[in-house]
């Protein structure tokens, strides 16, 4: 292979897995020291005496580091994409107001702990109003495509479907990342045509 589509092929790889590493960085960190100098990448068949060497700015690889990953262990990004979720697991717990009955409680559970690497998760809560009634409520969800962000999400539950004490469970949820380990999320809620608000700090482990 030549020198030159070599660094044409390492150019366009560090493009494509670089790009949420250069929205993060200032744009004096993007590029290399001198920016009229291409990026040079030795290989050891072009090269024997060296593996592989980036010439990049030592910015560069302290602020980012994604790139100094990377150097020290290329990741199986093939794997990453197929069993990886892009939502992690969350533990919640926050205010809840049901608005036909007036009344208002508070509510602790887990969401999305996912079970390997499969698509399957097992969530559940435990929910109290006043001093007399609660609720403990479990759920399995199995993602077809886990990955891609949970920010805005809806979900139909039904309850004893069989019986006389069936219940739809309508669930729409929208949250915002305030920290790198917290969220902020809110849930509306629609039970058999009472309806209920939730908002809800969401820990990620």
């Amino acid at each position: 292979m030549s020198p030159i589509l070599w660094q044409t092929l390492a150019a366009n790889a560090i493009g494509c897995w670089g790009w949420g590493v250069w929205a993060a960085l200032p744009a004096s960190a993007a590029y290399p020291v001198n920016p009229s100098q291409p990026l040079r990448v030795e290989n050891a068949e072009l090269n024997p005496p060296s593996s592989e060497v980036l010439d990049v700015s030592p910015t560069l690889l302290e602020e980012s580091p994604v790139l100094r990953r990377w150097l020290e262990d290329i990741p199986d990004v093939w794997a990453d994409i197929a069993d990886d979720p892009g939502f992690p697991t969350r533990v919640r717990w926050g205010y809840v107001r049901w608005m036909e009955g007036d009344a208002d409680g508070w509510e602790v559970g887990i969401e999305d702990a996912f079970l390997a690497r499969s698509g399957l998760t097992l969530s559940g809560s435990y929910v109290r109003w006043g001093d007399a009634d609660r609720a403990v409520g479990a759920d399995w969800r199995y993602y077809l495509l886990s990955l891609g962000g949970s920010d805005l999400s809806i979900s139909q539950t039904w309850i004893a479907p069989l019986s006389d004490e069936s219940a739809s469970l309508t669930t729409l949820s929208v949250a915002y990342a305030i920290a790198r380990h917290l969220r902020l999320s809110t849930d509306l809620q629609r039970l058999n045509g009472e309806g209920q608000i939730g908002i809800f700090m969401e820990w990620m482990p």
